[in-house]
């Protein structure tokens, strides 16, 4: 069926900042399973050594992956001799899982899975990956400037931090942290944007 939110295919682990990139994005998710020896075209080369692939992704979540998490590990022989090894990541309970700053990353950086893609978490992702754990315990008042966001939202059915700074004339780091407390509230859902400066924010 192809590649899909909780699978992905590596044809080796050639490049394991790539590969760190997929895992943190499963555990900051629901987990996933990566399958290293598989094209993305879905034909299934395999790869000559097993435990050579084995040691290069498990060496790199140990040095680059923080917390670390424990994947779980299967060989498959295939008729050629060749095999394809299956990681199994499961959602952290340590979130956010970062990857850190390497050579070809000047900044430690989250991922979270999107569809069949595993992109970066935005700040307010990152804290509300944070806030999820205490997300019962959490209160909010409702003043002002939740007026003026459920105002807006009425209207246009979205907004950004950017936006709502402006609209409830408050500074961004104080509209970021409102969104990301009403969304750990389950009041408001984030919409991750691929590509954009800032994730969208919707009315549950």
């Amino acid at each position: 069926m192809g590649e899909g939110k909780y699978l992905e295919f590596k044809r080796k682990a050639r490049h394991p900042e790539k590969i760190l990139k997929e895992i943190s994005a499963f555990a900051n998710s629901e987990g996933g399973l990566l399958l290293v020896g598989v094209d993305d075209n879905l034909t299934i080369p395999g790869v000559e050594s097993a435990d050579e692939e084995e040691f290069i992704i498990l060496d790199s979540i140990a040095k680059f992956l923080e917390p670390t998490i424990q994947v779980e590990l299967q060989h498959f022989r295939l008729p050629d001799d060749n095999y394809v090894v299956a990681f199994n990541i499961p959602e952290g309970t340590q979130k956010p899982y970062l990857v850190k700053a390497n050579e070809y990353v000047n900044e430690a950086r989250a991922y979270i899975r999107l569809g069949d893609q595993s992109i970066q978490a935005s700040k307010e992702m990152r804290e509300l990956l944070k806030t999820q754990k205490k997300a019962k315990n959490l209160r909010f008042e409702f003043g002002n400037k939740e007026r003026a966001l459920m105002d807006w939202l009425t209207e246009n059915k979205q907004i950004t931090v950017s936006a709502f700074s402006e609209i409830a004339q408050i500074p961004k780091k104080m509209a970021s942290r409102t969104l990301v407390l009403l969304t750990a509230c389950q009041v408001l859902q984030i919409v991750p944007q691929d590509g954009m400066e800032e994730d969208l924010f919707v009315r549950k």
